[in-house]
């Protein structure tokens, strides 16, 4: 039977915003990087890392709320261009996906340099201080290396040119197009990975243990979840989310909704490993199982495990 209240709360603990101290760090970078610009006129460009579930999303959402479009009579001013690199990408697919949410035109068999000029002046006359550019990892995941190297080349220029900024938002192996592009490479001021706590790391431990806390204080329901704050789960939570704070939301939410369905008024590490069984990994054998006792206590990234893909 559908339980609305449970199905409401593990919804709620889903959408969670958990402002932990990786994500802080980097909208308060782009945020940075938009007043530079918007003061003195200097363009840089700061790159935002993380997994699928790592918060990149939620990153843009925010900024995007925080930035929206305002009318000022005369002309919409954008202070924030967002946009996705598009699959295959070239310069000319690339500029076109950033003319787009400008409202600009050009005709179908534009020239590069056609629709470059378009885009500065678009740029311009939108007052526009910073480019958030997400799936930055197409460059090198669909187009050839000189490709790649080609549409980086072309984005230093497009920021000389506008007095424009960048922030890449993209999987982890982006840095791969800093190592190739020395100039990328020098523009861009800051790298920041949204999940990369490490168990070995006292502080990350004690911020991933703060992440898990403020995501099971959001769920409003009566119950005892002390076991948030035990040690040893909190490792066990980390190896079964990978430390990827979407895949967090998913396990956590899923153990509440089993509780909340069954009445029950205490978290037990049984809850967990249920969720995890049905949310992560169902065929999970035990030695591969953070929440059995013959654990190996080794990271789920192998091939066959459900973060194989999930390595820097």
């Amino acid at each position: 039977m559908f339980n609305f209240e449970a199905e409401k709360q593990a919804f709620n603990l889903r959408s969670t915003v958990i402002e932990h101290k990786r994500f802080c760090e980097a909208r308060d970078a782009i945020e940075n990087l938009y007043q530079r610009t918007k003061l003195y006129g200097e363009p840089g460009s700061i790159a935002v890392c993380a997994f699928s579930g790592g918060g990149k999303s939620t990153l843009i959402r925010e900024m995007g709320r925080k930035y929206p479009p305002a009318d000022m009579d005369t002309y919409m001013e954008l202070p924030m261009l967002f946009a996705e690199i598009p699959a295959s990408p070239s310069i000319s697919s690339v500029a076109q996906a950033l003319i787009d949410p400008l409202d600009g035109h050009y005709a179908p068999n534009a020239t590069i340099g056609s629709l470059t000029e378009t885009l500065v002046i678009l740029i311009q006359q939108r007052h526009t201080k910073v480019l958030v550019i997400d799936e930055f990892q197409h460059l090198l995941e669909r187009g050839s290396k000189i490709k790649a190297m080609e549409v980086a080349d072309w984005f230093k220029g497009l920021m000389n040119r506008a007095r424009v900024s960048l922030a890449i938002i993209g999987l982890p192996y982006i840095s791969r197009l800093f190592a190739a592009n020395t100039q990328l490479r020098r523009r861009t001021q800051e790298t920041y990975y949204l999940n990369d706590w490490r168990l070995t790391r006292k502080e990350d431990v004690i911020e991933f243990r703060s992440a898990i806390k403020s995501f099971a204080d959001s769920v409003e329901y009566t119950c005892d979840r002390s076991i948030f704050g035990k040690g040893h789960v909190v490792n066990m939570i980390y190896f079964a989310s990978n430390g990827v704070i979407g895949h967090v939301a998913t396990l956590l939410s899923e153990t509440f909704l089993c509780v909340i369905e069954a009445g029950k008024k205490k978290i037990e590490i049984g809850d967990l490993e249920r969720a995890f069984r049905k949310k992560i990994w169902p065929d999970a054998p035990a030695n591969r199982n953070p929440f059995c006792k013959s654990f190996d206590e080794q990271a789920l990234i192998m091939p066959g495990d459900p973060f194989a893909e999930e390595t820097y």
